[in-house]
């Protein structure tokens, strides 16, 4: 059987050709979308990569045993240090996570909804030098510069930090941010603004590759993934990434200049977990790039054996993107890859 990095590496490198021989299914709207925003737009720059997490929260919750341990430990330490919002009374958490190169800003915003009672949140998280803010989408909306957080340090960058909250019926959402300039409650509102458009199906703004991620994986004949999550990056980033592949990856290394977006769905059965990696390219990647091509070789040659761990590998919608199922661990893909992506 292959080691965890050599076969995430050959997934990675094949992907996009393997994906020609798929085909893809109907599309709805993955349920992480409708929180997805432009923080470019919400902040006045441009960000090089954004970073998506979403979980139903009852379903992950149920296979926790699945899930990598330090987000179990995440989870557990929010439930015991949060008195007015109980994790049993959350349906979904979707985060989506921005920065700079160098990350010198860097901010995340996270929408919470279930059985959330908007006085007992507001009662514990607005004591002190709270700022409230005219109110967004029928949520009230409050900033707040903590004065620890007043001077920051980084690569020769003076940044601060400011926080963010707006709440609602049955739903909160948080934020953090760092930068020279800049306030959280700017992005907190930014997210609220989506999820209002959300429901009456308006396009907020959302990267496109992350929009293109979460399709994807929504694009089967099975249940959207419990947990799903991505990476869009632009052309300097991945350069950079492709430089930290190890030199036994050169396949590996040639494709990533062609990745727009990386994602991994996660679907759970009684004893095992089906991670599906999605992989976005500019669709002319898929067809003409000679390094994608040869990959596809090299991954048939190894998934006919019943330990490659590959289960199916199937086009996105558009084609732009492809999923391989497989049967890698999310414990092994946390521990593989949370040191190369940014801000982990």
């Amino acid at each position: 059987m292959p080691s965890r990095r050599r076969f995430l590496a050959t997934v990675g490198a094949t992907a996009a050709a393997v994906g020609l021989a798929g085909c893809s299914a109907s599309v709805g709207e993955p349920p992480a979308e409708r929180w997805l925003y432009d923080p470019g737009t919400a902040l006045g720059q441009p960000f090089p990569w954004q970073a998506y997490l979403s979980v139903d929260v009852p379903a992950a919750w149920e296979r926790r045993e699945q899930l990598p341990e330090e987000w179990v430990a995440t989870a557990t330490s929010f439930d015991r240090g949060v008195s007015s919002v109980d994790l049993a009374d959350l349906r979904r958490v979707t985060a989506l996570g921005f920065g700079t190169e160098g990350l010198t800003t860097m901010g995340t915003t996270v929408a919470f909804t279930g059985d959330i009672e908007p006085r007992p949140v507001v009662r514990e998280f607005t004591r002190g030098s709270v700022t409230e803010y005219d109110p967004v989408a029928d949520h009230r909306l409050f900033g707040y510069a903590p004065g620890f957080l007043a001077r920051i340090q980084r690569e020769d960058v003076t940044a601060r930090g400011t926080l963010g909250l707006a709440v609602g019926e049955d739903r909160a959402v948080a934020g953090g941010l760092l930068a020279p300039e800049g306030e959280a409650v700017d992005a907190v509102a930014a997210m609220v603004r989506a999820g209002a458009a959300g429901e009456s199906d308006t396009v907020t703004g959302a990267d496109p590759d992350l929009r293109a991620v979460g399709r994807a994986l929504n694009a089967s004949p099975l249940e959207p993934p419990p947990v799903s999550g991505g990476v869009a990056f632009d052309e300097g980033l991945a350069e950079r990434l492709a430089g930290a592949i190890p030199e036994e990856w050169p396949t590996l290394a040639a494709t990533v200049d062609d990745l727009q977006a990386v994602g991994v769905g996660l679907r759970f059965a009684e004893n095992a977990t089906l991670t599906s990696f999605v992989f976005v390219y500019d669709p002319r990647s898929i067809a003409e790039d000679e390094n994608l091509q040869a990959a596809v070789r090299k991954l048939t040659s190894e998934s006919g054996s019943p330990d490659s761990g590959v289960v199916g590998v199937r086009l996105g919608p558009g084609g732009r993107s492809v999923v391989v199922r497989t049967t890698v661990s999310p414990q092994a893909v946390w521990t593989d890859f949370r040191d190369r992506l940014p801000g982990l």
